[in-house]
């Protein structure tokens, strides 16, 4: 199937391309609000791209593009979990060591 009848097959096809290096982006980075401003941005992209009805002809690589999305999608998700558990660890952490910092301050005042 040429790309060049269906222009949307080709945006779409970039659109994974970007989702991809943003799942990479995600996996190494810990600049989140990047991240974050980057999915929005795709997610608009895909969007636009999605809100006409899908001709007969661009269905099949529209069906293949999609599924391929979603396991990167996927990816994506694991990766933003991972780096809230990495941060709800930070917090525990964060808290235990103030929680003890207040109760060595009680222990000398007292």
């Amino acid at each position: 199937m040429a790309t060049q009848a269906f222009p949307r097959v080709t945006e779409l096809a970039e659109l994974v391309e970007m989702y991809r290096a943003l799942c990479k982006l995600a996996g190494r980075s810990d600049e989140w609000s990047e991240v974050l401003a980057q999915e929005s941005m795709l997610r608009q992209k895909l969007e636009s791209v999605l809100e006409k009805p899908v001709e007969p002809q661009e269905s099949d690589a529209i069906r293949i593009l999609l599924q391929e999305l979603m396991v990167v999608n996927h990816a994506l998700t694991a990766h933003v979990e991972q780096q809230r558990e990495k941060l709800a660890l930070s917090v525990q952490h964060n808290n235990r060591v103030q929680r003890a910092a207040t109760a060595y301050s009680h222990t000398v005042a007292g």
